[in-house]
């Protein structure tokens, strides 16, 4: 009878020992941590508002500005690669000490002709959020060792600018804020076209209510005319640390820019400043997580008119490319 125990012990154990196994596989794999799958945000719903939308357009600002090294003790010239002409005579600069130049100065030039590179380095057309129609944009600057120069007493610079709207208009001189964005002054004196068609005007001390040279704007006040408001909503984590918002004329020479509302929030233009029955396009640019986006939305602005847009991922030299084909 003893041996007969001793084998049944065998089965019994056997099966407490596949049980046990069990068990414990069982456990760890209620214990397993589910994977879960990471969803791809769509291109209208980036998931930050980290953004260097500034510094594409300085760089943009960087990538067309041009250099000419002249004699400031006499007279020179110089023409841009877009055909704008000036004139310095001799002695016309002086340094921050109110000491007249001399020997090599550095000029900085940069020309605006067309709507696209209003948007491209962000200078629209406006002054205090009047609309103005332009015939062009440029900045000319002096700098020696670094230093920027300005207008001496009798110095100033003549100037021959090539236009797409040679129309009699008038100069008027831009300030830059923080973040790029020029606001037009008030303060104008005539530009006269000449027989070529191209603006020429000359700058001097105080001409534009300074001694400094900077960003001048060819153009005139569009007129109070049948204004309205028109309202942007945008997709969420669109806003203005991450996007730019421009409004782009077709029939007149003009580019408007926006500005945000937070407590809406949405883009919106100047109150009652943009004309209605105005065929315009839209363009917005964000660039969000090194992403750059675009919306291009044609419209025929209507009273108080409010437009939903959309964007989509876009390259530096496609967005370039679609501006220049508006």
């Amino acid at each position: 009878m003893k041996p007969m125990k001793k084998f049944a012990l065998i089965p019994l154990l056997t099966i407490c020992t596949i049980i046990l196994t069990f068990y414990s596989c069982k456990k760890d794999e209620d214990t397993i941590t589910p994977v879960v799958e990471e969803t791809t945000p769509t291109t209208n719903t980036p998931n930050s508002s980290t953004s260097n939308l500034s510094d594409i357009f300085n760089q943009n600002i960087t990538d067309n500005t041009q250099s000419f090294t002249v004699d400031a003790s006499t007279w020179s010239s110089f023409t841009g690669s877009k055909g704008t002409y000036a004139y310095i005579p001799a002695n016309s600069f002086k340094d921050n000490s109110g000491n007249i130049v001399s020997g090599n100065i550095s000029i900085e030039l940069i020309e605006i002709q067309t709507k696209a590179d209003m948007i491209w380095m962000n200078k629209t057309t406006t002054s205090n959020g009047q609309l103005f129609v332009s015939g062009g944009e440029l900045s000319i600057k002096a700098f020696q060792n670094g230093q920027q120069l300005t207008l001496s007493q009798n110095g100033y610079v003549s100037i021959q600018m090539p236009t797409n709207n040679p129309t009699n208009m008038s100069l008027f001189s831009g300030t830059e804020d923080a973040t790029g964005n020029v606001n037009w002054d008030t303060t104008s004196t005539p530009a006269a076209v000449d027989s070529s068609g191209s603006f020429v005007f000359t700058i001097y001390n105080g001409t534009l209510g300074s001694d400094s040279l900077g960003w001048i704007n060819c153009d005139y006040f569009f007129g109070q005319v049948n204004l309205t408001t028109l309202n942007i909503t945008v997709p969420t984590f669109h806003n203005n640390t991450n996007t730019n918002t421009f409004l782009f004329f077709h029939n007149i020479y003009s580019v408007a820019g926006t500005v945000w509302d937070g407590n809406v929030p949405h883009f919106r233009s100047y109150t009652n400043s943009v004309p209605i029955g105005q065929q315009i396009t839209i363009v917005s640019i964000s660039e969000i997580n090194g992403q750059l986006y675009s919306s291009f939305t044609p419209i025929t602005l209507t009273a108080n008119h409010t437009e939903a847009i959309t964007y989509s991922t876009t390259t530096s030299a496609a967005l370039q490319s679609d501006l220049n084909n508006l």
